[in-house]
């Protein structure tokens, strides 16, 4: 083992230790530069599960055992991927079995806001813009870069009047014609609907709706988030239907929020109706509702906070990290391992201006939180500081 292998593992231990210095950090992202397999490997070795079950391994006085252990998980055999974790279980071992004082002769700092601005830039995330995916009856598709509005006679146009596709209205015993539009990470959008009711699209989101709204009700589906303003029609209710409910409106203002299979429901202004597989409610406005255990569960809503998306904010308060981490992973497109966070009673409270580099929030999470981040091949990694 030479000196620079000596050092990398050194590195990798530092930053599962949460004391890397500055310097340490330009290091260590010099050397993932190299080549894709060091950053596979760090990927791997910041894992915590994976670090445990190799650690008791090591504990054991058996390092040669989970050595083979990782061998067998991979499908291809690298040279340079057995000297990187080799090293790393040597280094890990060494340094769990005597005193490691002595690799720390310079002084470990604290980051500094500015300091962290040039190390945490490393593959930064830009946040989402405007973008979606139309998705026509016939399944062609066309991807979008302006906001739309459908026509009730079939045209429909972006923000421009540009006339970007028509579709042919159904005929009297022809079936209505479904239209949809799809919403990625790192995109958000916004649309007029036939009604001229109009929806904003938060970040991995779907809405279904038809080409006309002929029949007695206005029905689309949503799935992920949206905030509709409704055009009142006494005579034909609209309705939002989700996985697991259906809210029924008038005409009002509110916000639906059905990610990961739940459901959050904000008024804003108006009147709705939320009727679920076994319970039913009425929102009044600055009320909302939640779907919990099949109940519905009315409380006094957080508009400010709720609508903080459409407002192009993030504002947190008593956030705790993974609800945190998947805004990030939807808003910037990039992969989390927010669901393997441990001491999850942390919790955080302020604002920020959503058109900032992940970099910007990941400043704040540094510096605020027990976890070290830090961005590769558009895969946030967290680990716990010691």
């Amino acid at each position: 083992m030479n000196q620079k292998e000596k050092l990398t593992a050194i590195l990798i231990f530092k930053y599962i230790q949460g004391i890397c210095t500055v310097r340490d950090i330009r290091k260590l992202n010099n050397w993932l530069e190299e080549n894709m397999e060091n950053k596979d490997f760090f990927r791997d070795a910041v894992n915590t599960v994976q670090l445990k079950e190799d650690l008791d391994l090591l504990n054991s006085f058996d390092a040669e055992k989970s050595w083979n252990k990782r061998q067998r998980k991979k499908k291809t055999k690298i040279f340079i991927w057995s000297i990187a974790a080799s090293l790393t279980l040597f280094a890990l071992s060494f340094l769990l079995l005597y005193s490691s004082s002595w690799l720390y002769n310079e002084e470990t700092i604290q980051l500094s806001q500015n300091e962290r601005k040039v190390d945490s830039a490393y593959k930064d995330k830009y946040p989402a813009k405007v973008g979606a995916q139309l998705i026509l009856s016939n399944g062609e598709k066309i991807l979008l870069d302006k906001p739309l509005q459908v026509k009730h006679s079939g045209e429909i146009l972006n923000s421009d009047q540009k006339i970007i596709t028509t579709v042919n209205q159904p005929t009297k015993n022809e079936k209505i014609k479904w239209l949809e539009i799809q919403v990625p990470a790192a995109q958000y959008y916004s649309i007029v609907l036939p009604d001229s009711s109009m929806v904003w699209l938060n970040s991995n989101s779907t809405i279904k709706f038809p080409s006309r709204f002929d029949q007695q009700i206005r029905m689309i589906n949503l799935s992920g988030e949206a905030y509709f303003q409704i055009k009142h029609s006494p005579k034909q209710p609209f309705i939002v239907k989700t996985a697991d409910a259906e809210i029924k409106v008038l005409g009002t203002s509110f916000n639906v929020n059905n990610y990961n299979n739940s459901l959050i429901a904000s008024l804003e202004e108006g009147k709705i109706e939320i009727r679920s597989k076994s319970d039913f409610k009425e929102l009044k406005p600055l009320q909302k509702v939640e779907l919990i255990a099949n109940r519905l569960i009315v409380s006094e809503s957080d508009l400010q906070k709720e609508l903080a998306w459409k407002n192009n904010k993030f504002i947190f308060s008593k956030d705790n990290l993974k609800d945190i981490l998947f805004q990030i992973e939807n808003w910037y497109g990039i992969k989390t391992n927010y669901q393997s966070i441990q001491n999850n009673d942390e919790t955080f409270t302020g604002t920020i201006d959503r058109d900032v580099k992940l970099s910007k929030i990941l400043d704040i999470l540094n510096s605020t939180s027990k976890y070290n981040f830090l961005i590769i091949d558009n895969q946030l990694i967290s680990t716990l500081k010691h």
